[in-house]
């Protein structure tokens, strides 16, 4: 198994880290399967640029971790921060009108109507403006820019999926899966890119500008490294979702 992940990410460093070790080990296999799993595995096995910044990717993640004077907090930043990436082009790139198969679509705050508006969106957000300002065209139509946008969101997917190997090897998850953290993170930050989407874009606002406050302090309960961050926030606004004032839909 391992020399077939050696030849996936071939350079001379990969292979010596795989070999010495354990967590660069299970990050080379969760890039393997997420790979697959997203469906850029026959992109990866053509390009060999692709392949070297994934694996030059893993490399320096964990190497930062390895090196760090705190690697837990410094694997919860990371998470933190892959987190944010991840979810602001998963709002971007679901679609009301299609099967959602990562059931974010169900919960009040994400829409699902944004990927309408992406020709748009592009030219009114800084940040999605600097991202399209370096391609070599302007001359993008609908359909050019939803794949360009998928593209991203499909690397950046990529790369919370290796991150969250991380974590789960560095026993940092709760072993009740149902109550594990990581799907009320990624609920919060999409919901809190959608309001902010919603706002550049002047659409109807799915939650208030209060609430939307409230979602974006699950990231500080992470990287401010609490064993439980759901527990911490939930202890945070009790009250708030006792009286239905804060939409919280998952259990304590």
């Amino acid at each position: 198994m391992l020399d077939k992940l050696k030849e996936y990410f071939a350079t001379k460093k990969v292979e010596k880290a795989i070999k010495n070790s354990p967590i660069h080990q299970v990050a080379i296999k969760a890039a393997h399967k997420a790979n697959k799993e997203i469906g850029l595995d026959k992109l990866v096995e053509k390009s060999e640029k692709v392949r070297s910044l994934q694996g030059d990717y893993i490399l320096k993640e964990v190497d930062e971790l390895a090196n760090s004077k705190d690697p837990f907090i410094t694997m919860r930043e990371k998470y933190a921060n892959e987190m944010l990436a991840f979810c602001q082009y998963q709002v971007l790139v679901l679609d009301k009108k299609k099967e959602d198969p990562t059931g974010l679509l169900k919960y009040k705050g994400i829409s699902g109507e944004l990927i309408n508006h992406l020709p748009k969106l592009i030219k009114l957000d800084k940040g999605l403006k600097e991202t399209f300002h370096g391609l070599p065209s302007d001359n993008l139509d609908k359909k050019a820019i939803n794949g360009y946008v998928m593209g991203i969101y499909k690397n950046m997917a990529w790369k919370f999926r290796v991150m969250d190997a991380i974590r789960r090897h560095l026993k940092d998850f709760n072993a009740n899966q149902d109550k594990d953290w990581m799907t009320p993170f990624r609920f919060c930050m999409c919901v809190w890119y959608e309001h902010g989407f919603r706002k550049t874009l002047k659409l109807k606002p799915l939650i208030s500008d209060i609430n939307n406050i409230q979602y974006s302090t699950f990231m500080n309960t992470v990287a401010n490294g609490h064993k439980y961050p759901d527990l911490e926030f939930i202890e945070g606004y009790k009250d708030s979702i006792k009286k239905k004032e804060f939409y919280y839909p998952f259990k304590s």
